[in-house]
């Protein structure tokens, strides 16, 4: 065996790993650079009645595997079926996988009317940054809720639209109690609502839906009818989630004790009027006793 010298060996070894270090750098060709990729979640809009102005967070990511240049954001509200920007602001650099929090207040018109008007932001809207999905550049932020305190009003999507009562005492962003009232077989909920409204400043927000004025409730599929006010309501207003109370008048009275028996983690109590838990409920008592995982109490 030839032994070559000890300089020459530590050049061949250091040589080696010279050129292992330079194949594992250079890029493959026509390889794809790391882009980054702008969008905004969904945030909060917080905003009490009569106010010149209401308060927009947003979380703005970097979902890329590239870092992102300074860009800049645009916020609009949607009102009269047109979208009409109201701030704009530039975000700094955006390392890959990264968020950033921006808190900003927008103008409200004082003629916007009762409703869910939409707020929404668009990353990058001078196309300053190059992304890897540029499809996903504006999204739905939150609605900017415009309601009434000390009367009744009516609002939320055709589905799931409900008549509201908010009292004065009520404050965004503190938690309140919620009461869903269900009226009887040919009544009215924008009727109900004056009589379970909160007159007394408990501090408790009463909607109830509809969907079946004048009408008898299916206990069969009205739960679900149920349930999506409750989360429309929830969307609307600072709800505390285990204070959430279901009442209602005979055929409410059914449909409010098999929706609190089928969802039992959902609510505080039942207030049942003229009714029975396990009459005209379309559930028998065992199947009914057997579907509550949690108790609630009852004012029967």
């Amino acid at each position: 065996m030839t032994h070559l010298p000890h300089g020459r060996r530590l050049l061949g070894a250091f040589g080696v790993l010279v050129l292992a270090a330079a194949l594992t750098t250079v890029p493959t060709a026509g390889a794809t650079p790391a882009l980054p990729d702008l969008t905004s979640l969904p945030g909060t809009v917080t905003y009490t009645p009569g106010a010149a102005t209401a308060n927009v967070v947003v979380t703005l990511k970097n979902a890329g595997a590239g870092n992102a240049s300074a860009s800049k954001e645009t916020a609009t509200l949607t009102y009269g079926g047109t979208a009409h920007q109201v701030y704009t602001w530039t975000m700094p650099r955006l390392l890959a996988g990264r968020t950033r929090v921006f808190r900003f207040p927008i103008a409200v018109p004082t003629s916007l009317g009762v409703g869910e008007h939409a707020v929404r932001v668009c990353v990058d809207t001078a196309k300053q940054v190059t992304e890897s999905n540029e499809a996903n550049n504006c999204a739905l932020v939150a609605d900017l809720v415009v309601y009434k305190t000390g009367t009744p009003f009516d609002i939320g999507p055709a589905a799931t639209r409900f008549v509201a009562y908010v009292p004065s005492t009520y404050k965004p962003g503190t938690k309140a109690r919620l009461l869903i009232w269900l009226h009887a077989c040919g009544g009215r909920s924008a009727d109900d609502i004056w009589t379970v409204a909160d007159w007394w400043g408990y501090n408790y927000i009463a909607v109830a839906p509809l969907a079946r004025e004048g009408k008898c409730w299916n206990v069969n599929d009205d739960p679900a009818l149920v349930l999506a006010t409750i989360a429309e309501a929830e969307k609307d207003f600072t709800i505390a989630p285990r204070r959430v109370f279901i009442g209602g008048y005979s055929s409410g009275g059914d449909l409010a004790y098999r929706t609190a028996f089928y969802n039992s983690t959902r609510f505080a109590e039942v207030l049942a009027m003229n009714t029975s838990p396990f009459r005209d409920t379309g559930s028998t008592a065992a199947e009914s006793l057997a579907a509550a995982t949690t108790k609630f109490h009852v004012f029967h």
